[in-house]
């Protein structure tokens, strides 16, 4: 058996002993006798991040066991041919049953590598999605929801800052930023609240 990464040469032996130790109902004496079907999967799993030329890619080998000689319903593999001849002037037909393994390769892949592009236009999408499902929100908010009236009131209030230029009582915003931070129950008069 050869095991090179590149072009592994697997036995029959090999094959059926990977399959016994992953799992040991499987007769073996049976699969000798009546034959079987045996898948040979291969997966690539490679990241092609790195400089491709310097990393190289080699795929894994599994086996699996698609139809064995135990089978009640179909047991085996098997193939009947039919060979014609004469003798004599009297023709004579000999049907032959072959049992035999028979192997199926199938092949998986993921290969992967970073793109810069598609990982903005995947924020992109996220951000543009989230902006969407905010106005699908507003949407119900305003038109359907029986509480329709109050969210629109409570929704945006307008403070409109009426400044005095009477000199005796100066009102400037950091006064009445400090004295709402203070005491946020007393508002002073200089602030009005209208609803929208």
């Amino acid at each position: 058996m050869d095991t090179d990464p590149r072009c592994p040469i697997f036995s029959i032996g090999y094959i059926l002993q990977k399959l016994h130790s992953q799992d040991s109902k499987i007769d073996l004496i049976d699969l000798y006798h009546q034959g079987g079907l045996i898948e040979i999967q291969q997966k690539w799993k490679c990241n092609f991040d790195s400089d491709s030329e310097k990393k190289e890619c080699f795929p894994t080998f599994y086996f699996n066991l698609l139809q064995s000689g135990s089978d009640e319903l179909s047991p085996g593999i098997n193939y009947r041919f039919a060979e014609k001849y004469n003798i004599n002037k009297t023709e004579y037909r000999t049907l032959t049953k072959v049992y035999g393994l028979r192997f199926v390769l199938s092949i998986r892949g993921k290969g992967r590598r970073f793109d810069v592009v598609r990982l903005f236009v995947a924020i992109g999408s996220g951000v543009g999605y989230t902006i969407f499902a905010q106005i699908i929100c507003e949407i119900i908010l305003r038109r359907c929801h029986k509480y329709r009236d109050e969210y629109r009131r409570h929704k945006v209030k307008i403070c409109r800052l009426n400044l005095s230029t009477n000199n005796n009582n100066p009102t400037d915003l950091a006064t009445i930023v400090d004295t709402f931070l203070a005491e946020p129950s007393v508002l002073p008069d200089t602030i009005r609240q209208s609803d929208v």
